[in-house]
């Protein structure tokens, strides 16, 4: 990773890298990221990225291990976090999730890193100290506790798993309180022009968007074929649920139907078996129409794809190939 890439990364979110991932990888389905809900100790602090430092650690019960064997354990732990290629990240899996109790997260222990040139910390386990933490060591935890209770390290330098994803030790990790994505080392020659291509096609739609004297004309691109508009969808900057049911979305489709009265207009969404765009959209819908790759999935998978439908809107599939 060079330094301008590393320095494009540290500027963006963690969901631009997600889109340009498969932006670089020239498809749709990247999966290497978080799932569910991550708590953050400073929001609006900067993505954290660098090679993960993998432990794992449990707090419910006390170690079983005679005294000796824990102290070298963690002092094992430390020279772990200390060493390694830099920028790097703390990546702690909490063996007691999703009933996690002991915080390994707090204000000593997070400036103790710091020292040791991390960047900051990801976990499903417990943070504490919020507003006591150091400046520029952000924390990502699956939950918030005031004590430690028999926190222990188990194991150091393993695989881990945090929120449905896996992270081995040295994976390039982009995290922030959206979540975390697992950079795969094949896309890094291509990813900083992923990212500036993304940058470029959200700015086209939010620039016209954000004038004063918005015309949805603004953001119409003509594709060579009579009678047929693009509305490009640039990147997206939040959570596609709650997007796709805002208010100005509704506004916009009534523009659109406004414009157009005698077109159909088509939403194009991600595949519905990797997404609940689909869905969702489906109810701002008149029709819902599934398209199935011809000789990709089975006829069970596209059966089941389109039982997820809302019958009364259902009015079938076309073969794409």
């Amino acid at each position: 990773m060079n330094d301008p890439l590393l320095t494009l990364l540290c500027k963006v979110d963690t969901p631009t890298v997600c889109n340009a991932i498969e932006v670089a990888q020239g498809q749709r389905g990247f999966d290497a990221f978080t799932r569910g809900t991550i708590l953050a100790s400073a929001p609006d602090s900067p993505a954290m990225v660098g090679y993960a430092r993998t432990a794992r650690i449990a707090a419910n019960q006390p170690a079983e291990d005679p005294a000796e064997v824990i102290r070298a354990r963690r002092m094992d732990y430390y020279r772990h976090m200390a060493s390694g290629p830099r920028p790097a990240i703390t990546v702690v899996e909490d063996l007691d999730f999703p009933a996690c109790t002991g915080a390994f997260w707090g204000e000593i222990n997070a400036t103790v890193h710091k020292g040791f040139g991390l960047g900051g910390a990801l976990t499903n386990g417990v943070m504490r100290d919020l507003g006591d933490l150091p400046t520029g060591f952000p924390v990502l935890a699956g939950s918030v506790g005031p004590s430690h209770a028999f926190v222990h390290v188990r194991d150091v330098g393993t695989a881990v798993t945090l929120f449905g994803l896996t992270i081995n030790d040295g994976d390039l990790v982009h995290a922030d309180r959206h979540g975390a994505v697992v950079i795969p080392p094949d896309v890094l020659p291509g990813l900083e022009a992923a990212i500036a291509q993304l940058m470029e096609t959200e700015r086209i739609v939010l620039d016209a968007a954000r004038r004063p004297d918005f015309d949805i004309a603004r953001i119409l691109y003509p594709t060579g074929i009579p009678r047929l508009r693009l509305i490009p969808v640039g990147s997206r900057r939040e959570t596609p649920g709650e997007f796709f049911t805002s208010f100005r979305m509704k506004q916009f489709l009534q523009a659109v139907r406004r414009r157009y009265p005698d077109r159909f207009i088509v939403l194009d969404t991600a595949p519905i078996s990797e997404s609940p765009d689909a869905r969702i959209l489906t109810e701002l819908c008149d029709y819902a129409m599934l398209v199935v790759p011809h000789g990709k999935i089975t006829g069970s998978t596209a059966e089941d794809a389109a039982l997820a439908f809302n019958p009364d809107k259902f009015v079938g599939a076309v073969i794409n190939g």
